[in-house]
């Protein structure tokens, strides 16, 4: 890099142009996510003289982390990252760029897919919501996905009828999205992200060793 040097045990991970626009200016920027720092790089241009170069770095722990992951957002092409005593606005040249690297983030500060980290933002979901109407969501979610599960009904889930409605709405759309893009893959592919996804729910602990097992033997068979 030309105006920052990696450590010996550092690596670049994303190095992308993006344009900061939290800032009283618009400005250009360089973009150098390694495993360690967010590095942004920022040329001034100088009337008549020599451009100069401005380097800010924040490392990586100093992310703010909300509900158990990093505080980083994507809307759109921008992407939002609120460090600890500062935040910037990213907005890339396209969703797909955007996209990539605020996954890269997101799974080296929480060290979790994409996959699991929705798997646990949809259980804290349902499980806020199950709360509230007195209903086991979560434990009819993992039924319509293969794990026993019962639905217990409280007095105020008829009450709660319509969102609970909307909420197994959002569950099955999901499902079926999952189901579409892994009908698209060859059969043995398929089984293969299947227990790769099985693995990672495992050893975040969205599922028990048990379930793991029963769930494995229903992908192989």
């Amino acid at each position: 890099m030309n105006h920052y040097e990696l450590q010996n045990d550092e690596v670049a991970l994303s190095h992308e142009q993006a344009f900061i626009v939290n800032e009283q200016k618009r400005a250009e920027v360089e973009v150098l996510l390694t495993n360690f720092n967010f590095v942004f790089i920022k040329r001034i241009k100088q009337f008549l003289k020599k451009d100069t170069y401005e380097v800010e770095i924040y490392g990586v722990d100093t992310v703010k982390i909300y509900n158990d992951l990093p505080h980083i957002i994507k809307k759109n092409k921008v992407v939002e990252i609120y460090f600890k005593g500062t935040e910037k606005f990213l907005e890339f040249a396209s969703k797909k760029q955007a996209t990539k690297f605020a996954d890269t983030a997101l799974r080296l500060i929480s060290g979790q897919s994409k996959f699991v980290r929705g798997v646990k933002k949809t259980q804290k979901e349902l499980a806020h919501t199950s709360e509230e109407l007195n209903v086991d969501i979560v434990g009819a979610s993992k039924k319509a996905v293969g794990i026993a599960g019962d639905v217990v009904i409280g007095a105020s889930a008829v009450k709660g009828a319509k969102k609970s409605t909307q909420v197994f709405g959002m569950i099955a759309k999901a499902l079926k999205g999952q189901k579409a893009e892994n009908q698209s893959l060859p059969s043995a592919d398929n089984k293969i992200v299947k227990l790769k996804e099985l693995k990672e729910l495992l050893d975040s602990g969205a599922i028990t060793q048990d379930e793991f097992e029963k769930m494995k033997a229903e992908c192989i068979s």
